[in-house]
């Protein structure tokens, strides 16, 4: 049975960290996906969901994945998601589960091109438009360690790479804050290691 995760709330650190690439596809990361859409299902305000989408990081596993539970679409969980295009610009507001209370009008490509794996790992590719782009614009900026509030008052940018150095000189450019520290994904890195400053993650990531 699915249950309801806690939701990582700002300033934690966890939600500014460039998070794993999901290299294990098995019934752990299946759980962690449902769960993370039950959870989106479970945050209501006033009788009314207020969820659309969320990032792993948020609920304290920082892994590349993302469910998207957008309103007129099929609920989709995106492994190792990347936005290979974007194309148009357009201003919409948004808000996140793990900034509580707060608003901010940001701007989106309109049109993205989008290739990720699914739960099993097959490779998958997608177009997403307006609101559906949206969403998954925001929760993949997760992945990065991105928050919306971040973005607002610039024009939309790609970022693809997990690489430090490159994602580095990509933050500068486009005006985003820094990651302090990059998550690896195989046991040796500093994340898996004993002194790792969020064990509390452990249990939710494929080992």
């Amino acid at each position: 049975m699915s249950k309801i995760l806690a939701i990582v709330k700002h300033p934690d650190p966890v939600l500014r960290l460039i998070c794993a690439r999901v290299t294990v596809f098995d019934q752990k990361l299946k759980d962690l996906a449902a769960d993370m859409l039950y959870t989106i299902d479970q945050n209501e305000e006033n009788a009314r969901r207020i969820g659309v989408g969320l990032g792993a990081p948020q609920v304290n596993a920082p892994i590349c994945l993302v469910v998207i539970a957008a309103p007129g679409f099929p609920e989709l969980a995106m492994c190792n998601p990347s936005i290979e295009r974007g194309k148009g610009s357009k201003l919409g507001n948004e808000a996140c589960l793990s900034l509580p209370g707060q608003h901010a009008d940001v701007a989106r490509f309109t049109d993205i091109w989008v290739s990720y794996q699914d739960l099993n790992g097959k490779p998958c590719r997608m177009k997403a438009r307006d609101f559906h782009a949206r969403v998954i614009q925001h929760e993949v900026d997760h992945l990065r360690g991105i928050e919306y509030t971040d973005r607002v008052g610039k024009e939309p940018v790609l970022n693809l790479t997990t690489d430090k150095s490159t994602a580095d000189k990509e933050g500068r450019i486009a005006g985003l804050p820094i990651p302090a520290q990059i998550i690896g994904d195989k046991p040796g890195d500093r994340w898996w290691r004993d002194e790792d400053p969020f064990p509390r993650v452990r249990n939710a990531v494929p080992a």
